[in-house]
């Protein structure tokens, strides 16, 4: 099977942290628990460790509409969408449409919606929704609008993942109300990938605010749950996490430009290093 099991782009995606997440759950016995994520985006870390038979069943959370369409969609509307990948056009004139079918988010049907969002994920620079296509409007870059849009490999993936409809489960909540309300039961081990406290609104349509930031903190110190989150190092982070065990954690993505991972890994309580 492919390296990569998620059909979705994402910026800052966590899939290469995959070999660190499994030993952190060996280490504190949380493989064969549920897993969930309540900032799925691309989800595929996720993705990997329910196909990989570490985890039992999967929770993607992700207060975005779009996003929550389109994982709610692989997982029980596949052919739908897979019919839909196999048609749509590559071309500017279809990306306009896509385009405005995201922004009016709200208004449109949940397929529509998670059509647009794979289709903008697949096509724009660096997977992200609001940005513009590969190659630009005119189409004269290096990388064109299809380069990134293998028909077969989408399917395929998209198809792999409905294979295990069974063990997902597909939410749209605060990320605050979804840590408070799904992680209350003590047993599932949580991973959080909150957006980036500097860089998060220039990327993410649904961003966190300093007070987001903190609300969530506080919510996760309070949960009985085993969680692990990432942040970017910023003073807030210190000032949010800096009691808990962390680590430095160095990761390299692209998202418009270049960014090189001055990032961390943080233990919740009670948790320890393999």
């Amino acid at each position: 099977m492919p390296t990569t099991y998620t059909p979705i782009r994402y910026p800052g995606g966590k899939s290469r942290l995959y070999p660190t997440m499994r030993a952190i759950m060996e280490s504190n016995g949380m493989l064969g628990h549920p897993y969930a994520e309540p900032f799925a985006g691309g989800a595929g870390l996720a993705v990997k460790l329910l196909l990989r038979g570490d985890v039992p069943s999967i929770t993607l959370n992700d207060a975005d509409r779009a996003m929550y369409s389109l994982w709610h969609a692989i997982v029980h509307a596949p052919e739908e969408l897979c019919r839909f990948v196999g048609e749509v056009g590559l071309d500017v004139a279809t990306w306009h449409r896509q385009r405005d079918v995201y922004r009016h988010a709200d208004d449109v049907e949940p397929i529509e919606l998670a059509e647009a969002a794979l289709y903008l994920n697949r096509t724009n620079v660096s997977g992200i929704l609001g940005a513009r296509p590969l190659g630009g409007l005119g189409q004269h870059g290096t990388y064109r609008m299809g380069d990134r849009f293998n028909r077969e490999t989408i399917t395929s993936k998209i198809r792999l993942i409905a294979s295990h409809a069974g063990q997902i489960d597909v939410t749209c909540m605060d990320a605050v109300d979804f840590v408070s309300d799904r992680l209350a039961d003590g047993i599932t081990f949580a991973y959080l990938d909150p957006p980036y406290v500097k860089q998060g609104p220039g990327l993410y349509r649904h961003s966190l605010t300093l007070d987001g930031h903190r609300a969530l903190a506080r919510t996760l110190m309070r949960c009985p749950c085993r969680w692990v989150v990432t942040y970017e190092d910023d003073m807030l982070v210190d000032e949010l996490y800096g009691d808990m065990k962390s680590k430095g954690l160095c990761l390299t993505y692209s998202a418009n430009r270049r960014i090189d991972g001055a990032q961390r890994i943080i233990l919740g309580p009670g948790m320890r290093w393999p």
